[in-house]
């Protein structure tokens, strides 16, 4: 019986040696899952800690976004007196051009209108004498 009972007791220890590498692989498998578990904390605490400053930034430029503020800032307000003073310069340089051109085309049109000499006259007009022209308007200094 002697020689039953060691293999028996063989067959034990094998099994032995199969259990304690099995639990073995078991608990590296476990220390690895715990690691991820843990990097996985780390993450989500990031990601908390990003969701609040997402949430302060949101609410400040809610903040910003309700406040009352001008419609326009001083510095625009003076870009745009600027330019109106251009276009108004501009315009007045314009007008002055304008009424320029026509005092010389009026003094061409008198120019032209003088008579060389008497012009003989026909029929009934011979009689009357020709209405004399109205005198030039000046435009207004505006």
């Amino acid at each position: 019986m002697l020689p039953l009972s060691l293999m028996a007791l063989a067959g034990r220890l094998a099994a032995i040696d199969v259990a304690a590498a099995d639990y073995q692989r078991l608990l590296q498998r476990v220390a690895a899952q715990e690691a991820a578990i843990e990097s996985f904390r780390g993450t989500l605490q990031d990601l908390r800690l990003e969701v609040a400053r997402m949430r302060s930034a949101t609410e400040q430029l809610k903040t910003l976004a309700h406040a009352p503020r001008p419609y326009a800032t001083p510095e625009q307000l003076r870009q745009l007196a600027e330019q109106i003073r251009t276009v108004e310069r501009n315009r007045v340089a314009d007008r002055q051009q304008i009424l320029g051109a026509i005092e010389g085309l009026r003094g061409l049109a008198k120019a032209s209108a003088a008579p060389s000499g008497p012009a003989p006259s026909k029929g009934k007009a011979a009689g009357k004498a020709k209405k004399p022209a109205a005198p030039a308007r000046k435009a207004p200094a505006n």
